[in-house]
Formats: C-alpha cells, structure tokens, sequence
C-alpha cells in the first residue's frame, strides 16, 4: 500500500469489459511515480467490473470506485469523472489501454520544470492482432510548444490522449469535454488546450492503444459519428477572433485534411460490407465540404460502375485487392510496420499484466 499523498487521479471510464479494465488498472499500478489515484467510474455494466475493481482494491487504496445507476454514455462519463478530480493533475485512460511504467515519472518531470505548460504528452503505439500497426504521434515537433504551435503540429501529427497527463487548472481555461462534439470530444479537449497554452510533447513511449474487435469506432462506417463534431470545431475555432486570421486558415485546412482521410476511411469499410448509400453520401461532404473532388469523383465513379454492372464492379474490387498486395507502396508499408515492430516490440509484453 502507498501512503503518498496523491498528485494524478487517473480517470477510467468503463463499461462491460471487465478483464481488459483488470489489465488497465494493473498497468497504472505499476507506475514508477507512485502518487496517483485511479478512479473507476462504472457506466452501469451489471457485469463482474464491480468485482474486479473490488478485489484489486482491496490490495491497494488507490483505486477508487463508483457505479452509475443508468448508462449515461462515454462523454458524459468521462465528464463525470473529471468534474472530481481533486489534484493538481489528471489523465484519461480508456479500459482496454495500458500505461507503459514510466509514464508518469518522466511526465511530472516535465511538468514540475514547466509551472506554465498545461499538459505533457508522449508517444502512444497502436496494436492490433497483438501487432503494431502504429505509432501517435509520430513525427512533427518535440518539446516546448506554445499556443498555437502546439495545436498546428497535433493537427499534423495525432496525439492520443492516453499518454497525456493535463494540468488539473485547465478545466477552468477550456471548461469540460464538450457533449455536442461526440465521438471527436477527445481531440477537441486536446485542440482547446493546445490553442491557447503551452503543450510539451515527447518522443517517448507512454502508452498502448488497442485496436480490436471490441472497439464500436473500428467496426462503425457510420460518417455521422464524426462529420457533426467536425463542423462543430473548425465552426468554433473559425470564429475565435482571438486567434489571427492566418492560423484560423491553417487550422481549418488542417481539420478539412484531417475529416477528409477519416471520410475516405470509412467509404472503404462501408464499401467492403455493402453500404453504398453510406459511399454516397461521404462523397457528397468530401465534394461539398472537405473540397476534396478527385476523391469524391472516385468514390461516384465506383458506384456508377455498380449500378450499371455489378459484375464489372466486383472485377475492378477483385484486382484493387490484388494491386494493394503487389504494389510497391504496399511493400513499403511493411517495411515500416517491420521498423516499428523492431523499435517498440520490446513494448508488448506489458499487454501481458
């Protein structure tokens, strides 16, 4: 049992994934900066995630527990834990992520030296199938950014917010996750943040993120989870006279980057399980709103293919697939996905906890 007087309360939504949240918890107790307390807040799962958390806590008084009496969904659980944080600071942690064991040393380090700076962020890599697909951010600027360098490079190079610890007064300057952004509210958290402070970001390895099966944002083709808390942001960042004129510009451009590759995401899924309709309309924003027409014509050109000949639609798939097998491009992804696996595999066995 540590008796330090906690400085992080580590925030961990959860619903119905009780082994992967014993894995979650374990890997924030491993933490080499012991003063932290990790609170559990339960949306309501009618499952053994009481039990779990019980039992661990009942080793170690640090974990905290708290159980809704009716789902009240993801941003507003989140929400609800953040609005009891009662430290100087914070961090998110999805239920089926794991802390890498330095983390929050080598992130108070940074924030004990920097009074000004409003979070610290490392690397997160990204897993899928027990193999690395990913790593976030990767590339960019490292070190000391102010506003709104920060926000620039994160818009060029993905943070995720698991390998960040925030300043506990920042709610105060950019308020709660805002509930009207939905499934973005994460990276409209870490864009208000950036715009208007101080940011440190470092190459090194804080965290994993899972992509599996489980995971209701990898199976979804469903453009509407994203598109409404886009406009949603570049509408509230382009209106925000305290920013020049020139980075309202960039940004926007950058958020119209960003919304379109996960657009063109989501039309591949939707066409490869057959939602068409769906195909059609994310051509439609990308023509309209991302200003993005040679994607957009492409996506048209193969649904009118379809609707004049499903055999010749099916032939043009056939060889798309075997193209992305023999193209050189292909080749070149993994041998970087080969790198990665050499640089950070020593990582994985931490998924093992």
């Amino acid at each position: 049992m540590i008796d330090a007087e906690p400085l992080i309360t580590v925030i961990i939504p959860t619903f119905r994934r009780p082994k992967l949240l014993r894995r979650a918890i374990l890997s924030v107790l491993n933490q080499t900066f012991p003063a932290f307390q990790v609170c559990v807040y339960d949306d309501a799962s009618s499952d053994t995630t009481q039990k779990v958390v019980t039992e661990l806590a009942e080793a170690d008084s640090r974990i905290k527990y708290y159980c809704h009496e009716q789902n009240i969904g993801v941003v507003a659980n989140f929400n609800y834990g953040l609005k009891e944080v009662n430290t100087p600071f914070f961090s998110f942690l999805s239920d089926d992520d794991v802390l890498l064991p330095h983390f929050f040393e080598v992130a108070m380090q940074s924030l004990s030296s920097n009074p000004d700076v409003m979070f610290y962020a490392g690397l997160t890599i990204q897993v899928k199938d027990d193999k690395i697909i990913g790593i976030s951010k990767n590339g960019g600027r490292f070190g000391y950014l102010s506003p709104p360098d920060g926000l620039l490079d994160i818009l060029d190079h993905q943070l995720m917010w698991n390998s960040i610890v925030f300043r506990s007064k920042v709610v105060d300057c950019v308020g709660l996750l805002d509930t009207g952004v939905g499934g973005p509210a994460d990276i409209d958290f870490e864009f208000r943040v950036a715009a208007y402070h101080p940011v440190i970001i470092s190459n090194e390895p804080s965290a994993i993120y899972m992509l599996h099966t489980q995971n209701f944002y990898a199976r979804s083709s469903d453009y509407r989870l994203y598109l409404p808390g886009f406009k949603l942001i570049i509408n509230r960042m382009m209106s925000d006279e305290s920013l020049s004129s020139d980075t309202r510009i960039q940004i926007k451009n950058r958020l119209n980057a960003w919304l379109a590759n996960i657009l063109i995401a989501l039309a591949v899924r939707a066409s490869l399980k057959g939602e068409f309709d769906n195909v059609s309309a994310i051509a439609e924003i990308l023509m309209r709103f991302c200003n993005r027409k040679a994607k957009a014509l492409l996506l048209v050109g193969r649904l009118r293919l379809k609707e004049s000949s499903e055999p010749a639609f099916f032939l043009v798939s056939w060889i798309e697939r075997w193209l992305r097998f023999i193209f050189p491009l292909n080749i070149i992804n993994k041998i970087k996905l080969k790198q990665l696996q050499r640089k950070y595999g020593e990582y994985l066995r931490y998924l093992d906890t």
